[in-house]
Protein backbone atom coordinates (compact mmCIF):
# COMPACT_ATOMS: atom_id res chain seq x y z
CA UNK A 1 0.00 0.00 0.00
CA UNK A 2 1.41 3.39 -0.89
CA UNK A 3 1.29 6.44 1.36
CA UNK A 4 -1.71 7.94 -0.48
CA UNK A 5 -3.73 4.77 0.09
CA UNK A 6 -2.71 4.71 3.75
CA UNK A 7 -3.75 8.35 4.14
CA UNK A 8 -7.16 7.67 2.56
CA UNK A 9 -7.68 4.68 4.85
CA UNK A 10 -6.79 6.77 7.90
CA UNK A 11 -9.11 9.58 6.76
CA UNK A 12 -11.96 7.11 6.19
CA UNK A 13 -11.41 5.63 9.64
CA UNK A 14 -11.42 9.11 11.20
CA UNK A 15 -14.62 9.95 9.33
CA UNK A 16 -16.23 6.74 10.58
CA UNK A 17 -15.32 7.57 14.18
CA UNK A 18 -16.70 11.10 13.88
CA UNK A 19 -19.85 9.91 12.12
CA UNK A 20 -20.42 7.20 14.71
CA UNK A 21 -20.03 9.71 17.55
CA UNK A 22 -22.47 12.09 15.86
CA UNK A 23 -25.04 9.34 15.33
CA UNK A 24 -24.70 8.29 18.96
CA UNK A 25 -25.33 11.90 20.00
CA UNK A 26 -28.47 11.98 17.84
CA UNK A 27 -29.65 8.67 19.24
CA UNK A 28 -29.22 9.91 22.82
CA UNK A 29 -31.01 13.18 22.08
CA UNK A 30 -33.94 11.37 20.44
CA UNK A 31 -34.24 9.01 23.43
CA UNK A 32 -33.90 11.81 25.99
CA UNK A 33 -36.09 14.36 24.20
CA UNK A 34 -38.65 12.59 22.00
CA UNK A 35 -40.96 15.61 22.37
CA UNK A 36 -38.61 17.53 20.06
CA UNK A 37 -39.31 15.24 17.11
CA UNK A 38 -41.81 16.44 14.52
CA UNK A 39 -43.06 15.23 11.18
CA UNK A 40 -41.83 16.88 8.04
CA UNK A 41 -44.86 18.37 6.32
CA UNK A 42 -45.58 19.37 2.76
CA UNK A 43 -45.42 22.96 4.04
CA UNK A 44 -41.83 22.34 5.16
CA UNK A 45 -40.95 21.11 1.69
CA UNK A 46 -42.64 24.14 0.11
CA UNK A 47 -40.66 26.49 2.38
CA UNK A 48 -37.39 24.72 1.53
CA UNK A 49 -38.17 24.90 -2.18
CA UNK A 50 -38.71 28.66 -1.87
CA UNK A 51 -35.47 29.07 0.09
CA UNK A 52 -33.47 27.21 -2.55
CA UNK A 53 -35.24 28.62 -5.61
CA UNK A 54 -32.76 29.73 -8.26
CA UNK A 55 -29.77 28.00 -6.66
CA UNK A 56 -27.83 26.02 -9.24
CA UNK A 57 -26.54 22.68 -8.07
CA UNK A 58 -23.52 21.32 -9.96
CA UNK A 59 -23.62 17.83 -11.43
CA UNK A 60 -21.80 15.73 -8.83
CA UNK A 61 -20.83 13.25 -11.53
CA UNK A 62 -18.98 15.79 -13.66
CA UNK A 63 -15.17 15.84 -13.45
CA UNK A 64 -13.53 18.43 -11.22
CA UNK A 65 -11.72 21.37 -12.72
CA UNK A 66 -7.96 21.49 -12.16
CA UNK A 67 -8.35 24.32 -9.62
CA UNK A 68 -10.82 22.21 -7.61
CA UNK A 69 -8.51 19.21 -7.25
CA UNK A 70 -6.92 20.10 -3.86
Amino acid sequence: MNSNEEKKTDENHDDDVVLKAFLQLLEKDIKDNPQNLKRITEGDFDRWRKLTEGIEVPDINSPLLDEDED
